[in-house]
């Protein structure tokens, strides 16, 4: 199982969300991915196997991409990452029917918190393991 990462810049927002990864989930392999293209190219592929997928959004287009791919993430547990919280950019991040939702600026504690638990569940509890692998 692994996560995926929609990283389209390296900034400040994303160094501290892959310290998060590296801390509160250390044994889950992780894709980085720079350019909507490519991600776009994975996910059309397949979604086997992946646990989350975090998305750090940089503008409303970012959004508009991943919605123009909406029936591939269909079965994925979406993170979303927001530039802020206008109006337009929550209406539009909602429509990917994200689990979780923050903004670049806000801390990431409740983020590693949830990562945390969601790999605890996936990796620790056979049941939670097996309804996984079945949903993918």
């Amino acid at each position: 199982m692994k996560f995926i990462l929609y990283i389209p810049k390296h900034s400040d927002p994303a160094n501290r969300l892959l310290d998060v990864l590296a801390n509160t989930a250390p044994s889950v392999q992780v894709e980085i991915y720079n350019t909507f293209d490519t991600l776009s190219g994975q996910l059309t592929k397949s979604t086997k196997n992946i646990l989350l997928a975090i998305f750090l959004i940089q503008n409303i287009k970012d959004i508009t991409q991943l919605l123009a791919i909406a029936p591939s993430l269909s079965e994925l547990r979406i993170f979303l990452i927001l530039p802020d919280r206008k109006k337009k950019t929550l209406d539009d991040a909602y429509k990917l029917f994200p689990r979780y939702v923050c903004t670049k600026d806000e801390s990431y504690e409740e983020l590693a918190l949830i990562i945390k638990k969601i790999t605890q569940n996936i990796l620790i509890n056979p049941k939670e393991r097996r309804r996984h692998q079945r949903i993918q």
